[in-house]
């Protein structure tokens, strides 16, 4: 029985703390792949869709999509 005990324990602490613990380690050992992005590259960015939720929002639709309009990402894109 208390070997079943210590193995639940040592189970849990390792689910708890030990994993965390170790994808940290992992994280500040293994180097950070470099990804080079190309601003001037608009070709290289995803699509995207901006959906806009509105209901009784009129006060504020104005000011979303004037913010919406104002930004840098391609508008082909």
């Amino acid at each position: 029985m208390k070997l079943l005990f210590w193995f639940c324990f040592f189970a849990v602490g390792y689910t708890l703390i030990g994993y965390p613990l170790w994808l940290w380690v992992l994280a500040k050992v293994r180097p950070k792949p470099v990804r080079k992005q190309c601003p001037s590259c608009p070709e290289d960015l995803p699509t995207v869709s901006v959906i806009v939720v509105v209901r009784n929002e009129a006060g504020r639709i104005e000011r979303r999509l004037t913010n919406l309009l104002e930004q840098t990402y391609p508008p082909s894109k």
